[in-house]
């Protein structure tokens, strides 16, 4: 029996770390809808966590998500830079708990302003552990979540 030679150790031992790379991103990445995969890094500041919102598959656009809990007062709020929906279409921001679309709680239509859109959403329900965001592109009238265009985790 021949031994392998140095080149051929090599290139099987990178093809399995290459291999078991792949694995280990496809096991430990972000739930996802339509193919879409979030991860993104929180920030804190003075009790604010922010985090970026990433576009889906196909999808253009970024976004800034935050929220907070003080005094009783849930604050949620997302900046968007994304283009103008269709006719008859409308942004709509979710909060979701670990990305399953059943526990979707709708916190609003982003309204455009002068530098994009906007959501500003407040409650006195503590939605601190429903840590995902989702910004949907859909009709007014849709009943839960449609086209996913936008999403973070607060995870």
């Amino acid at each position: 029996m021949t031994k392998p030679s140095q080149t051929v150790v090599i290139i099987l031992v990178v093809l399995v770390l290459v291999i078991a790379g792949i694995v280990a991103w496809w096991m430990l990445r972000a739930p996802s809808v339509s193919g879409v995969t979030a991860t993104s890094s929180v920030m804190v500041t003075d009790g604010i966590e922010s985090v970026s919102l990433t576009p889906s598959i196909g999808q253009t656009g970024t976004a800034v998500a935050t929220r907070s809990f003080a005094n009783g007062n849930f604050l949620h709020g997302i900046t968007a830079n994304v283009p103008d929906p269709t006719d008859g279409k409308v942004y709509q921001a979710w909060l979701l708990k670990n990305g399953d679309s059943t526990t979707a709680v709708a916190t609003g239509t982003l309204v455009k302003d002068t530098t994009g859109y906007t959501l500003d959403f407040s409650s006195a329900t503590d939605y601190r552990s429903y840590s995902d965001v989702w910004v949907t592109l859909q009709s007014a009238s849709d009943q839960g979540p449609k086209t996913l265009v936008l999403s973070g985790s607060f995870r």
